[in-house]
């Protein structure tokens, strides 16, 4: 009986267990330039994201314009009229299983293409990385660097009182 139960146990487990990745998008649905960082679910349940980093060069950002100016400064100044820039706040939210948030995007016009093809070159490095921790609801937490290995599990996310996220 005892065993009945703890498999009965991983399975609701897993049947809640939410999976997160990064994609990167460079082109939008009507063909046009684009550069999104998506962040996707592709799990089987909700995910509690308590904390969401995007790092340049290992120091972490809290929203766009701080990433821009210190990845592409010169880019970034000049595209500010040349380019809608969307960001999304990340921590804090719930992501449903099969569905997306979208931490930052850019869509140029002919004066932006700078800052479009800088930040692709960034997305595409080893300068600019991620990392994520969440929870299922069932209080199952992991954290992520989003680098094709497993999520580690942890006994929970921290986060300070004070601390600023994306």
């Amino acid at each position: 009986m005892e065993k009945m139960v703890d498999q009965n146990q991983k399975m609701v487990e897993a049947s809640t267990m939410p999976i997160l990745s990064i994609v990167g998008r460079q082109v939008d649905d009507a063909g046009k330039p684009m550069v999104q960082v998506t962040l996707e679910n592709g799990g089987v349940g909700p995910a509690i994201i308590d904390r969401f980093e995007m790092r340049y060069k290992g120091i972490v950002y809290s929203d766009e314009p701080s990433l821009l100016r210190a990845c592409c400064a010169a880019s970034y100044l000049k595209a500010k009229k040349g380019s809608k820039i969307f960001y999304s706040n990340v921590s804090g939210f719930i992501v449903p299983a099969r569905q997306t948030l979208y931490p930052i995007t850019i869509k140029p016009d002919k004066d932006g293409l700078d800052l479009y093809e800088e930040f692709n070159r960034v997305q595409d490095s080893d300068d600019l990385t991620f990392h994520a921790c969440y929870c299922s609801v069932l209080n199952e937490c992991w954290e992520t660097d989003f680098d094709r290995k497993r999520p580690q599990p942890v006994n929970k996310c921290q986060v300070s009182p004070n601390e600023k996220l994306w």
